[in-house]
This record gives C-alpha cells, structure tokens and sequence, in this order.
C-alpha cells in the first residue's frame, strides 16, 4: 500500500468511526415510522411505507436490517473506492474530492441518526452536510480529466454549492420550498454539464461519463419525483422508492468513479454495468455479516473500537479484492501468460493451451501466415470460429481457430473484447516463432555457405596454387641437375603467376580496394569498370558518418557487382545509377537501370547469390520495377 493511499485510509478511520457510532441509532430509528412526512434520516419508513412493507410480509425490524446492510455496504464499497483512488492517473484535487466524497456521502444515513440523540453527532451532521455540499459540485465540475468544464464553471460551482450546503446543513431552512426549488435547479445544471460535456467528449470520455450520468439522472429523477409528490401530498407513499432511487444513485456513483478514474485501462461502460449487480449481490452478503458481527461487538466495544474494526474489516476487503475480482470476472492473467510464452516459446509452452484455458473454450488452434498448424489444443468443433491475426503494418502474420464454449455456437462479447486484448502478443509469439525458424535457417544457410567457401578455397588452392609451386620445384631439380640457365627464366614466370594467383584467391576473400579506400572506392571502382565497358554508371554515396561492418562492405559490394553485371548482360541499358545510403541502423544500396526490365523473368544463379549474401548479414534484397515502370530497380537493405 502506498503512502498515499495509507493517507486516505487514515482518513476514512473518523467516517468510519462515526457510521459505528450512529449504527444503533440507525436501527432503532428505522425500526420505527417518522410521524408526518420524511425525516431527517430519510431511510425512516413513513406510515404509508410500513403498511406497504407489511404487505410484503417485511416488519419494521427486518426492514431497519436491511438498509442498514445496505448502507454498510455502500459504505465499504466507498471506503474501497477512495483506497483505490490514489492509484488513478486523474488530475490530483478530483481523485482528493472524490477520495473525501464518497465516504462521507455514504455515512450521512448514519450521522443523521446519531444527530438526533446528541448535539455532537447533530455539529458532526452539519459539518458533513458542508462537505458534501461544497464538494459535489466540485465534483462535477472536474470529473473525468481534472481540468474544469465548462471554463467559467470554476467560478460558478460555488453557488450551487451554497444551495446544496444549505439544505443539507441548516434543517430548518432548507426544508423550506424556495431551497427544494433551487437545489433542484442546482442539479439540473449539473446534469447540463454533464450532458454537454458527453456529447463533445471522445469515445473514452463517455465511457467513462456513463455510469456518472446514470447517477446524477437517478439523482435527478428523484429529486423531481419527490418534489411533485410533496405538492400533491402523496410524500409518504413514495419513500420506499426514495429510498431506492437513492441507493442506486450512490451504488452506480461509486461504480462509476471507479471505472472512470483509472483510465489508463478503461474498460467497457457497458460491461461495468452487466456485472454491477453480481459485483454488489457479492458484497451486500459480506456487509451483512460483517455487520452482524459490528452489531453484536458494539455494545461489549467503544466507538472508537468499533470504529478500528471496521477499518481492519474494509482493510481485509481491500486487500482481497483482487482474488474477489477474478471469481467474479474471470480474470486469468491470460495477457501475462501469453507474453510469457512469447519469451519462451519452446514445444513445452503450449500457445493454443494458453489461450484455450484462459478463455475457458474447448478448442484452440494456431497457424502461422503460411496455413501451417503450430499447436492445438482440445478437439476441433464442426464449426469453429476463425481469427485473423494482424501485425501494427496491417500484415497477416497467423490465424487462431477456436471453439465456442459448450453448449453455445459462437463467442460472446467478453470472450471477442479478452481476445482483443491478447492478439498482439499473439502476435509476438508468431513473430518470435517466425524469427527463430528465419534464424535457424540463416544459421544453416550460413553454414553451408562457409562450407561451400571452404570447398572453393581448396580447390583453388589445389588446382591453382598447388601445380605451380610443384612446377617450380621440378625445375628447381633440373637446373640442379642441367645447370642451364634458360631455366631460371620459367622459373621466374612460375612464380610470378603463383602470385598472381595468391592474389585471386585473396581478391575472391575480400577485394583489396575495400582495405584501401572502403566500401565508397570499391563502388567507384566498380562503376569505372562498368563504364569502361560501355555503360555509362552515375555514383551517389551519402554515408554520413556510418561506418559499415567488413561483412557489409563485402556484401554489398559484391551484390552491386552482380547487379551491374545483369544489366550489361540482360537489360539493354543505356545508362545505370547506383546510389548507397545510410540511416539510423541500416545501409541501402539501390542499383537502377533504364533497360528493358524483368517482366517475365525468372531468379537465376546471380540473382540468388545476391539473395543469399543479403540474407546471411540480417538483410534482404527487393527487385522490382521503378515507378515509371521502365527498367529494373535493386534495392538492398542489411544493419550497419
């Protein structure tokens, strides 16, 4: 836990404190009817309420625990949401005004109680009634991102905010008509911000306004539903739906805080609210008996005793939360094991096993971008569902093939919005499949290359080298013999093609130019080769200040050999352009010709050998057409 949030779990030990303290109250207030009207703790059920309770076989003491588990439980999940605050990314006053409203906003039930028993709890009622006045409106006015919206309303809010402090914090005078009206008032221009910042707002923005808005519409609703029940003298009759409109607008505010606030991962809107209920269903059964417990220890414990226990109680929650989250959700971890796979992607981490039992499907297949099966799991339905699996470019690099849970034909929305999540790293674990065959068969074709080279030099070394030194040493053993002088004249023209063949071998190995000027010489020696042949080769080098490997300088000037040498053999060209480049990481190489292109043509051994050479440094070669679709354009591209 952090400091921040061990700072706002100081924080909610007074709230707490106080909701235990006015618990009794609570109980026992709403375990009798208010005479006229709505009291103070509105919760009170009015004559009309009872007689409708009645009918539905509840009694006053069964209705009394009831809300009070209800109002507990609406107090945890506040205290739980202001704890999980401070992990937000939202601007830092709103998760402030956020972290303090909700608690307090959820034990005002218990505080109007315990104000009716002593002048402290009726000074602790009016100061929450400020807070909560002050606050809301502040709370609108920054909600979601922080920054005020409207502008001007960094002004305004406070006088909604004195309507709102006045009929929470002065009984007397805000019971009055002309404080309903402007409290009403207040809230309709609340919903207007609200509104119009959703319709001018991004699709994240509203997602995260959704379940904000369902509260203050529930808000809303019941405030003018009361009013209009209040001017007809029906206000008894419709306390019980006060009631319920009022826990439902907390419930969904606090929800939808939360969902809001951490943006960084914002989930659906839409799924928050499908599983709200089960969510809450889940935690009205902890209130209950963890209020069962707080009500059988308060009268043996202090206050303030009560008050720690319910800290350590919320404590206990918040640090369960997670394992509550995954049984109600289904949540697996399934991204981090996917990337796990994607790190080791040997026979014993099964990708499709991965995804299959993270999803809690019966079937899953994966194939790479060729239609090769690269693992399955379970047995293949009669009509599967297939993915596409899409790289960042847009490239296909693979498909998942998966089975529809059991008794069901096709995937729901939480298996295709999870999939969503989990494809790009499928799609790293294709690409690290893919990577480590491209390497394996570098490293082969390296290896056959080098062998092949070997083959070569001993060859030369034999046929070319050999019988020479061996000429020379017969006529050194003649003219030993024969003493004639004419000998020593071939043995001189042995020796000399012995070393003019000492320096073709050593050429083949790595030209003598690059040693000498570089990768920029041997180019231009190239190009005045070829122009001294007939074809006119203009040179553009612009290397920077890159200095290329040996084994790039060797490929790529052996590459632009090869090709310079396909157009003076194949294309009829009138002239060539070769222009070598530099960026970050990589040196491109672009041989270009006017000729007559390749439009039929097939790969022969050169164009192969360029390939290869491309291939065994990291690179690759494209040929193709220029733009104007005249000529042949070599394009080569391997790492500094």
């Amino acid at each position: 836990m952090s400091r921040r949030q061990l700072a706002f779990a100081a924080g909610l030990v007074p709230v707490l404190v106080w909701a235990a303290a006015g618990t009794p109250a609570f109980v026992a207030e709403l375990s009798t009817p208010c005479p006229t009207g709505i009291c103070a703790t509105f919760e009170r059920p009015t004559p009309e309420a009872v007689g409708f309770y009645a009918a539905l076989g509840i009694s006053p003491s069964g209705y009394a625990l009831a809300v009070t588990v209800l109002a507990w439980a609406r107090l945890l999940v506040a205290a739980a949401v202001a704890l999980l605050l401070p992990r937000s990314r939202s601007g830092g006053l709103l998760v402030a005004v956020t972290a303090v409203l909700l608690p307090v906003l959820s034990a005002t039930g218990f505080g109007a109680a315990l104000a009716a028993r002593s002048p402290v709890g009726q000074a602790l009622a009016v100061a929450a009634g400020v807070v909560v006045g002050v606050l809301t409106p502040l709370l609108f006015g920054l909600f979601p991102d922080g920054r005020w919206h409207p502008r001007w309303f960094r002004w305004a809010w406070v006088a909604p905010a004195a309507v709102s402090t006045v009929s929470l914090a002065a009984p007397g005078l805000g019971d009055s008509d002309a404080v309903a009206f402007a409290e009403l008032a207040s809230w309709l221009l609340l919903v207007g911000i609200q509104v119009h910042r959703y319709r001018r707002a991004d699709w994240t923005a509203r997602q995260q306004t959704k379940l904000v808005l369902l509260a203050v519409v529930l808000v809303v609703a019941n405030l003018v539903l009361g009013t209009l029940a209040d001017l007809a003298g029906l206000v008894g009759a419709y306390q019980p739906v006060a009631v319920l409109l009022d826990y439902a607008a907390l419930g969904a505010l606090n929800v939808g805080l939360l969902v809001a606030l951490f943006r960084f991962r914002l989930y659906d809107a839409d799924l928050a609210l499908r599983r709200t209920a089960v969510y809450a269903s889940a935690l009205v059964a902890l209130a209950a008996v963890y209020v069962g417990l707080v009500a059988a220890a308060a009268p043996a414990l202090s206050a303030a005793a009560v008050g720690v226990l319910a800290l350590a109680g919320g404590v206990a929650v918040f640090a369960l939360r997670e394992r509550l989250r995954r049984r109600l959700f289904g949540g697996h971890g399934l991204a981090r094991a996917i990337a796990a796979v994607a790190r080791d992607p040997a026979p014993r981490a099964d990708l499709a096993a991965t995804i299959a039992q993270g999803l809690g499907l019966p079937y899953a297949a994966v194939y790479d971008r060729d239609g090769e099966l690269v693992c399955e799991h379970g047995e293949r339905p009669s009509e599967p569902h297939r993915e596409s699996v899409v790289d960042g470019d847009g490239a296909e690099v693979g498909s998942l093939v998966l089975g529809a849970p059991r008794g069901t034909r096709r995937l729901d929305r939480h298996h295709r919005r999870v999939l969503a999540e989990v494809l790009p790293f499928v799609v790293l674990v294709l690409r690290a499949r893919a990577e480590a065959q491209a390497l394996r068969a570098a490293r082969a074709a390296a290896a056959g290359a080098r062998e092949d080279e070997r083959r070569r030099l001993r060859r030369d070394l034999h046929d070319g080298v050999g019988p020479l030194l061996a000429t020379q040493l017969l006529i050194l053993d003649t003219h030993r013999v024969t003493g004639r002088p004419e000998l020593l004249v071939h043995l001189e023209e042995q020796a000399r093609a012995a070393v003019g063949e000492v320096r073709r071998v050593a050429h083949d190995l790595r030209p003598a130019v690059l040693d000498a000027g570089g990768l920029a010489a041997g180019l231009a020696a190239e190009a005045e080769r070829v122009g001294a042949a007939g074809l006119p080769v203009e040179l553009v080098v612009d290397l920077g200040d890159a200095e290329p490997t040996a084994a790039a300088e060797v490929a790529l000037l052996r590459i632009a050999q090869e090709a310079l040498t396909n157009v003076v053999k194949h294309a009829g060209a009138t002239g060539a352009r070769v222009r070598l480049t530099a960026d970050e990481h990589d040196l491109e190489l672009v041989v270009e010709d006017d000729g007559r292109g390749r439009a039929g043509a097939t790969d022969g051994i050169g164009t192969a050998s360029m390939r290869e050479r491309a291939v065994e440094i990291g690179g690759d070669v494209h040929i193709g057409a220029p733009p104007d679709g005249h000529g042949t354009v070599v394009r080569v591209r391997v790492p500094r």
